[in-house]
């Protein structure tokens, strides 16, 4: 782990000498992004500040750009591709700020972040804060999910995201008037915009290092709520999220990675069993997903439906295949997830 230092915090005129707020940045081929995240983070943040990114490895120039460019930002350089988890871990131990503000790098802070750190200041009870989340086009998007039960991962991609009478049902709140109001207990806030007491952080050590990426963000609002502390969404600090990397659909990577993050969830919280019950469950709903979108592909002739098709029948096999080997495990003995 390379770490290329920068100045050690961006101070306002009349500040304190403590800072406030360390925001970290994990990056990965983002550098396209990086320009617009980071200079709206100059604009809209009035605390004492540092700037910590996280590269994962990149092969796009980001080291570069970011250490000739961005001299004030603290850059640490991985070797490998660490993941979202791990990530933004390795960057917090850099931190020094009292809160951590974890940031997608895919974002552009559209309004002060101030009012979000205010709330914490007034509300000791909160650990972490979610703001508003906002698609390219102004329209709210889904940043405050349900705990990931069981059935609500298998109805989550059962159902049509249209379908309004069951989206308590869903893994996010799909309600766009639930933003327009602050809501001082949800169970969860999105990783891509979260701001978390660095005490606490350190106290449950972060995010989970075996979850790659997905679900990290749930997991640590459940462990922040077990411990007594209140996790919260505050309808301010918007701020556009280019979501995918401004990508339209879920990718291939992104379906694999998000099976794999409920296989280690679930094992977490329900045991060996629930979690192949569960597997089982979504595998068979993703070979339905799979013959569907090839049907539809068939008859419309559209590659893209058809490699839709191609990643449900991967993401299928690879659910079943994890449910095999952790029964092959157990017989031996081997216990691993």
């Amino acid at each position: 782990m390379t770490i290329v230092s920068g100045p050690p915090a961006i101070k306002i005129k009349g500040e304190v000498d403590e800072i406030t707020l360390s925001v970290i940045i994990v990056n990965y081929n983002g550098q396209p992004f990086l320009e617009t995240c980071l200079r709206a983070l100059s604009q809209n943040l009035s605390c004492r500040y540092e700037i910590i990114v996280v590269d994962n490895n990149s092969d796009d120039g980001s080291q570069d750009y970011l250490s000739k460019t961005w001299p004030g930002v603290q850059l640490i350089c991985s070797p490998d591709n660490l993941g979202f988890a791990r990530g933004n871990n390795y960057g917090a131990e850099q931190a020094r700020g009292r809160f951590l503000l974890l940031l997608n790098n895919d974002t552009k802070m559209l309004e002060p972040f101030q009012p979000l750190l205010d709330y914490l200041d007034t509300h000791p009870d909160t650990a972490v804060v979610g703001g508003r989340l906002r698609n390219p086009d102004g329209s709210v998007q889904s940043s405050v999910g349900y705990e990931h039960t069981p059935y609500r991962i298998l109805l989550s991609w059962m159902l049509p995201r249209s379908c309004a009478w069951f989206s308590g049902w869903q893994i996010h709140e799909k309600r766009p008037e639930f933003y327009e109001q602050t809501h001082q207990e949800v169970d969860w806030v999105s990783g891509a915009f979260l701001c978390i007491r660095r005490r606490i952080w350190k106290e449950l050590s972060g995010f989970d290092r075996d979850i790659f990426m997905y679900c990290e963000d749930s997991d640590l609002c459940r462990r922040v709520r077990e411990r007594g502390q209140k996790v919260a969404y505050v309808a301010v600090g918007d701020t556009c999220h280019f979501e995918g990397g401004g990508k339209k659909g879920m990718s291939g990577h992104a379906l694999f990675t998000t099976c794999d993050s409920y296989r280690l969830l679930l094992k977490k919280r329900y045991g060996s069993l629930i979690r192949n019950l569960t597997c089982a469950g979504l595998s068979l709903v993703f070979l339905v997903r799979a013959v569907l979108y090839l049907l539809s592909g068939t008859m419309s002739h559209d590659l893209s439906v058809k490699t839709k098709a191609g990643f449900y029948l991967r993401a299928a096999g690879r659910l079943l295949s994890g449910n095999i080997r952790s029964l092959f495990d157990r017989s031996t003995g081997d216990g691993k997830r």
